[in-house]
């Protein structure tokens, strides 16, 4: 059975009726496929060139904004379109728009708001100046475009036939009713599907090194770079240590990072503590990038035992490794991205102790139980994994003799070991992962010790 997928304009969802239209006139014919996109317009490309590798449509159609990526790809993966009133110029629908607004049908995360701001126009600006780098000849007559008379919101017909051939008309306006749909775009599609090849040879495919990349066959390399790449990252205590190298690798990837932390530095300087410090941070974050693609809760709490730890301390610690964190989430959670993924950093002492440790203990073991209940809450909206990390030496220093050679993984461990398990769990890779606390020790905490056993003796506690 053929495939078709269907990208659906700004405002709409894959469950908006122009969708549903779709789905009922080729029902029992063809599968079409309608995804929620997402917001930006080089994430949403990504992630349908993502989509068409794996489901390998014969036919894309695209309405409004939808159009105007199918437009792009098409001569890129090899698959004609059908463009219904496409909008070649974003950049002047959305400039009159700035705010927050809403989906005009659910999408499957739940997620309805959008926040229209210079970044996203900016974005859209880009690629509106290299929309057409990959058309060719091949393609003029593979790409037809579908056009409302009575469409009073893009007026691109001109445009469209500098590049292609296949023009055609119908009397309705910018967003199709259920019955013009039916009339007008599925027959037209299924005449595409028919006169049409899908599978093109390689050489009909477009191989220009722009676009974004999108342009050239994608590689593991790519895919891995591309759970960060364009990304808005959040970090926690990411000015040092883990975090700090967290944040770092994040950006050589591509990502937007925005980093809290008490030390002083470039970013936001705050004690997450405070609740009015989470909410400004929150709030500047939202405002600048307008959603959050990943969250990494890796503040460090302070490590106290019972024989110093006051009330206020013991409080304190549990505020910054546990309460923190879940605000945050409470805070940030209508603007996570589609496929976003948080990973809070627990430690391998949520199952194992030295003395006169509680505070930083009962913080570490808090996150790891919060973990799991945020990944069952956040079902279908976020996936939420923990890394408890075991002896992680901050400077990089190479240890030898005992402290090495007591670690299974005979070394012990630097900052890259946790940011290299980040970047796995926020990938498409780990897309079956959640709810999971993932311990990277060099096998400590899965060692027994016998006193004896090479070389380890007790002394006795008085």
């Amino acid at each position: 059975m053929k495939k078709i997928l269907f990208l659906h304009g700004f405002f709409a969802t894959g469950s908006c009726p122009m969708a549903r239209a779709l789905r009922e006139a080729f029902d029992g014919q063809a599968i079409v496929l309608t995804p929620d996109l997402p917001l930006h317009p080089k994430e949403a490309l990504k992630y349908i060139r993502i989509l068409i590798d794996k489901e390998k449509p014969d036919l894309l159609i695209g309405n409004s904004c939808g159009a105007f990526l199918a437009q792009m790809l098409s001569p890129v993966v090899g698959i004609p379109a059908l463009l219904g009133n496409p909008h070649f110029k974003m950049t002047d629908f959305l400039s009159g728009r700035i705010g927050e607004h809403e989906y005009k049908a659910p999408r499957m995360d739940g997620n309805q708001k959008i926040i229209i701001n210079e970044t996203l126009i900016n974005e859209f600006g880009e690629l509106e100046a290299t929309q057409f780098d990959c058309c060719n000849p091949y393609y003029k007559d593979r790409v037809w475009g579908l056009f409302g008379e009575q469409d009073t919101l893009a007026h691109f017909e001109p445009l469209f036939l500098q590049h292609y051939n296949n023009s055609y008309h119908f009397p309705g306006g910018h967003t199709p009713t259920e019955q013009e749909v039916k009339t007008w775009y599925a027959p037209l599609a299924q005449k595409m599907i028919m006169e049409v090849t899908a599978n093109q040879p390689m050489k009909h495919r477009e191989q220009k090194p722009n676009l974004f990349g999108l342009c050239r066959v994608a590689t593991e390399e790519d895919e891995v770079n591309y759970a960060a790449k364009d990304k808005v990252v959040i970090v926690t205590g990411g000015a040092h240590g883990i975090g700090k190298c967290i944040a770092e690798e994040f950006r050589k990837k591509g990502a937007s990072v925005a980093v809290i932390d008490m030390r002083e530095g470039d970013h936001f300087v705050g004690d997450i503590s405070k609740k009015e410090v989470l909410e400004a941070f929150a709030d500047e974050v939202i405002g600048k990038y307008g959603k959050v693609d990943y969250i990494i809760n890796n503040a460090l709490p302070l490590m106290k035992g019972l024989d110093v730890c006051t009330w206020e301390e013991f409080q304190y610690a549990l505020t910054v490794g546990i309460t923190a964190p879940f605000y945050l989430v409470k805070l940030l959670a209508p603007y996570l991205a589609e496929g976003a993924s948080i990973v809070n950093i627990s430690s391998s002492r949520d199952r194992m102790s030295q003395p006169q440790t509680e505070s930083y203990t009962a913080a570490k073991g808090g996150i790891a139980a919060l973990t799991h209940a945020l990944a069952v809450t956040l079902r279908g909206k976020a996936r939420v994994n923990s890394i408890s990390p075991g002896w992680i030496d901050t400077d990089f220093k190479e240890y030898e003799g005992a402290d090495a050679v007591q670690q299974p993984a005979g070394r012990v461990g630097n900052p890259m070991d946790i940011a290299n398990m980040v970047l796995f769990l926020c990938s498409d890779k780990a897309g079956f992962i959640t709810g999971e606390n993932i311990c990277i020790d060099g096998g400590m905490t899965r060692q027994m010790i016998y006193h004896g056993d090479y070389g380890w003796t007790l002394t006795e506690m008085q």
